[in-house]
C-alpha cells in the first residue's frame, strides 16, 4: 500500500481550512447583506411603494429651507406639493418620518399658521385623517401647480392654484394662499381654501 506523505495530507487539511473560512465569509455577507436591507431606510414606508417613497423623502430633505429658502412663491408650492404628497400619498409607516415631514412642511408655514397649533397637534390632527382616508382606501397620487395670482395693489400677497389627485376619491381643486415676510424676506403659506373646478371658493378647509 502507498504511504500517504505528511505533507500531502497536510496540504489537503489546509484546503480544506481555506474553504471552511471562504464560505464562512459568503455566508457572513449573506446575513450581513440581509440585516443592511432589514434595517434600510424602505422599512419606514409601505412596500409597495417604497421605491417612490424613499426617492420623494431623499428629495424633501434635502432641501434646505434655513440656508437655501425657495426664491418665489411657485418654489415654496413645488416643495410644499413634494411634502404633502409624501404625507397624503399612503407611504409612511413610521412616526418618526411623519414627524419629519411636518417639521419641513411648518418652515414652509407663516408664524401665524404655526402658531395656529404645535407640531404635536398637526402630527395627531394628521393622523387621525390618515387614518380615516386608509379606510376609505383613499390616498393623494399627484400634485399639478396651476397659475399664480398676483394682486398689483399687494406685492406683498399671491394666490397660487393646485390641483390634487387621488385614488378613491374625487379630484380636489384648491387655493393657497402666500404673503411674503418682510422680516426674513421669504414667502409663507399663510392660508388655504378648497374651490370648485374654476378655482371659485369653497368653504376653506384645513388639511
Amino acid at each position: 500500500m502507498a504511504k500517504t506523505s505528511g505533507k500531502a495530507h497536510g496540504g489537503n487539511i489546509a484546503a480544506a481550512v481555506i474553504i471552511t473560512v471562504l464560505g464562512l465569509l459568503v455566508l457572513g455577507g449573506v446575513i450581513y447583506y440581509s440585516v443592511l436591507k432589514t434595517n434600510s431606510t424602505p422599512k419606514y414606508f409601505k412596500s409597495d411603494k417604497a421605491a417612490a417613497a424613499e426617492k420623494l423623502y431623499d428629495k424633501i430633505m434635502g432641501y434646505d429651507f434655513e440656508n437655501h429658502y425657495p426664491p418665489a412663491p411657485e418654489d415654496v408650492m413645488d416643495a410644499y406639493n413634494d411634502i404633502f404628497l409624501i404625507l397624503y400619498g399612503d407611504m409612511i409607516i413610521d412616526d418618526q418620518i411623519l414627524r419629519q415631514m411636518v417639521d419641513k412642511q411648518r418652515e414652509l408655514y407663516s408664524d401665524e399658521l404655526t402658531a395656529a397649533q404645535t407640531a404635536e397637534e398637526q402630527v395627531a390632527n394628521l393622523k387621525g385623517n390618515l387614518a380615516e382616508l386608509e379606510n376609505l382606501g383613499v390616498y393623494c397620487t399627484r400634485v399639478e401647480k396651476k397659475a399664480t395670482l398676483s394682486d398689483a395693489n399687494d406685492k406683498d400677497s399671491c394666490v397660487v392654484r393646485a390641483i390634487l389627485y387621488f385614488k378613491g376619491a374625487e379630484v380636489m381643486y384648491r387655493n393657497y394662499y402666500l404673503a411674503f415676510d418682510n422680516d426674513d424676506k421669504r414667502w409663507k403659506v399663510s392660508n388655504w381654501a378648497q374651490t370648485d373646478e374654476n378655482f371659485d371658493l369653497l368653504d376653506a378647509e384645513e388639511e
